[in-house]
């Protein structure tokens, strides 16, 4: 283990705490082992060095890791973070970069079927923590525990439950006889019903399991439930990114509202409720959505008739700004003399908005503007690039807004749009673009064509870079090579780098960058519905029980709700991994501009998964067929959920379970289609697609 290097990070030496960020948004604490994060050495310790990463924020260096050079006081190191801990804020840290990246816990599976192995990393009377390799470890109740298990033992577990805000996550020994479905199917209306168990029971609350990977709380007016009992109940609640889950007993009596169906032009009314209050500098209301509403307390109405609001108050609000990926929602009495602005409708020409300053925070300076949405002048941006075409360089127009430091609340400036993405998220600058933003939907998204871009953000969530578009680009290191991976992981904020992009979500306003071309352009959407209706496609992400597949097009696909099914308690679950290939048929486009996908079969390799699938045609739930006792005589199947590939000379079983095979290989079929229709296959697009 080599000895500790200086940091020079952007052109700033941190010789001292008092030099170091006042603090690190933990969003942009990358706990991947091999993001470098500059820090000063604050102690050491017989357990370890004490390692300040900001003024507010220390990480810990366990003595066992610690290189054969002593280390003294106020040096400055470059640390790479093992593991962090939202409770605690404890970040565990190493002084040598790790020879690959540990996982992002957003791409655990919680389904309580799909194995891990992990290796036990520290005892508690309470449990057992184990490495599964990702951000995080996870934790082994005492009471699901019957092995007489070691530090440094290696164990199979599975991923049982996560609280989605702390990022903690149970594990058990055993699957789960049902899998887990995944949250983002779970129906916040407060009128569709779901069976569930209470898990626990603390003072008026109680803990219910309906089944899905997230767990939710029922209020309790006279305590009248036990563990273990059994009843039904509707989701009434959910609070954004925290995940955090409510039940009722009963259903309402009109469904819920989502965010993205809520009106935030100011002007619209709505009947409101007072839930609780005052937290912070708002209280929180029910106006009929599925997430709380905040009334600032500088509202005229938070002191009706000299009093402040209280539980179950009612009152007339409007709307001003929302945000979908996070589902937070201002609301005011006071209704805007002129509608707000769609964030779609926002122009990225130069047209000015004006504003003001609502609040700082370390990501930056958030701008009211007139939009549905807030702007976020971003800290420390350099903002603006152009392409030098004649020396093939970019050149940084704009440096970093030293405004930003003197904007207080309340500040009335003047706003330019540069990126508006992600349902919500808008970027500002306090400058104009020194050329117009260029569409997503016209830039080349072909993964050939060289995109000059800077880096604006670099989080846990990946590494954004603005390639002079409307829409942010995004580098995930889960998706890259390993070449990639190893580049991308040196660029910072304000550098400037060459991209491609390979695949866009209007709906979203983002796309997937790389730093590579690819080998041959990618297709166009029409291409990919014209090519045919089977594809062979690449695994590039999982989330939950959800697969992304990369269909060498622009824009991906996804095999919307992947279930292990209820298979033997002594049989191996199984899951789609990253890199698997796949055959798939194409069902249709969404509003998002997403394919969505049915499963056909693997293609080579071992098969990681025994999957059914829910189409929208015909609404049931599709299962691959058995496969007939004479092979031979097998032919091609349809059914009501797609084209169905049974078993046959080359096909192969998911996981070495009799009675359900996933076909022949793409070629195979490929053949026999031009055989039985004398060749009138021969038109469609071999590469990459079959026409059936």
């Amino acid at each position: 283990m080599g000895a500790p290097i200086a940091v020079v990070k952007q052109g700033v030496f941190f010789s001292s705490e008092e030099e170091l960020p006042e603090r690190i948004p933990w969003g942009k604490l990358v706990a991947d082992g091999v993001t470098p994060q500059p820090g000063i050495v604050l102690g050491v310790k017989d357990y370890g060095a004490l390692i300040a990463l900001s003024q507010t924020q220390k990480g810990l260096v366990p003595s066992a890791e610690l290189p054969p050079e002593p280390l003294e006081l106020g040096q400055p190191v470059t640390a790479y973070i093992k593991f962090k801990t939202f409770e605690a804020q404890r970040l565990n840290l190493r002084l040598a970069e790790a020879s690959g990246a540990q996982k992002r816990l957003t791409s655990l599976c919680c389904d309580g079927r799909s194995p891990y192995q992990g290796t036990v990393t520290s005892l508690a009377p309470f449990g057992v923590f184990i490495n599964l390799g990702f951000e995080r470890t996870g934790f082994l109740p005492q009471r699901s525990c019957d092995q007489d298990l070691q530090q440094g033992d290696t164990v199979t577990v599975y991923a049982i439950m996560k609280h989605w805000r702390t990022g903690r996550f149970e594990l058990s020994l055993t699957p789960l006889p049902t899998a887990r479905r995944p949250h983002k199917l779970l129906a916040v209306d407060g009128i569709t019903p779901y069976q569930g168990v209470v898990g626990a029971v603390v003072g008026s609350a109680a803990v219910v399991d309906i089944g899905f990977d997230v767990q939710g709380t029922l209020l309790m007016e006279d305590n009248e439930l036990q563990p273990g009992d059994e009843l039904t109940v509707y989701a009434v609640r959910h609070w954004g990114r925290k995940r955090r889950l409510f039940f009722a007993r009963t259903p309402r009596l009109k469904p819920l509202l989502s965010v993205a169906e809520v009106v935030a032009d100011g002007q619209t009314p709505y009947w409101a409720t007072v839930v609780s209050g005052p937290t912070f500098d708002f209280f929180e209301l029910d106006i009929g959505c599925a997430d709380l509403a905040k009334l600032p307390l500088s509202d005229p109405a938070a002191k009706p008739a000299g009093r402040e609001l209280l539980a179950g108050d009612k009152l007339q609000v409007f709307v001003q700004m929302k945000q979908e990926f996070n589902g937070v929602m201002v609301v005011s009495s006071e209704r805007r003399k002129t509608p707000r602005t769609k964030a779609s409708a926002l122009l990225t020409d130069g047209t000015p908005y004006p504003g003001i300053v609502t609040r700082q925070s370390s990501w930056g300076t958030h701008v009211d503007f007139g939009c549905e949405a807030p702007g976020l002048l971003l800290a420390g941006r350099e903002a603006a690039l152009t392409a030098d075409t004649d020396k093939g360089k970019a050149a940084a127009l704009l440096r970093a807004v030293p405004e930003l430091a003197e904007l207080p609340v309340g500040a009335a400036v003047t706003t330019y749009v540069w990126t508006k993405c992600d349902k919500g998220k808008v970027c500002l600058g306090l400058e104009p673009r020194p050329q117009p933003a260029i569409p997503l939907a016209q830039l080349p998204v072909d993964g050939v064509t060289p995109l000059t871009g800077m880096v604006t953000t670099v989080s846990s969530s990946g590494i954004f870079l603005d390639v002079g578009s409307d829409a942010i680009g995004r580098l995930n290191p889960e998706q890259l090579s390993e070449s990639e991976r190893r580049e991308a992981q040196a660029l910072r904020s304000g550098e400037v780098a060459q991209v491609f992009a390979r695949r866009r979500s209007l709906g979203k306003g983002i796309m997937a960058l790389g730093l590579r071309p690819d080998a041959v352009p990618r297709l166009g959407v029409q291409e990919v519905e014209r090519g045919g209706r089977v594809h062979e496609g690449r695994v590039v992400s999982v989330s939950h029980n959800a697969a992304f597949v990369d269909l060498g097009c622009v824009v991906s696909g996804l095999l919307p709700e992947l279930v292990a099914p209820e298979l033997p308690a002594k049989s191996a679950p199984l899951r789609l991994a990253e890199g698997d290939k796949v055959l798939v048929r194409v069902e249709r486009l969404d509003d998002d501009e997403k394919f969505q996908l049915s499963l056909l079969q693997m293609i080579g390799g071992e098969v990681s998964a025994q999957l059914t699938h829910a189409t929208d045609r015909g609404g049931g739930e599709q299962q691959a067929q058995p496969a007939a006792a004479d092979p031979a005589e097998v032919g091609p199947a349809y059914s009501e959920g797609g084209y169905v590939l049974p078993g046959g000379p080359g096909g192969r079983s998911l996981g070495g379970h009799p009675g359900v095979s996933l076909g022949r290989s793409a070629d195979e079929v490929y053949r026999q289609r031009c055989q039985e229709e004398g060749g009138r296959a021969a038109g469609c697009n071999s590469r990459r697609a079959i026409s059936v």
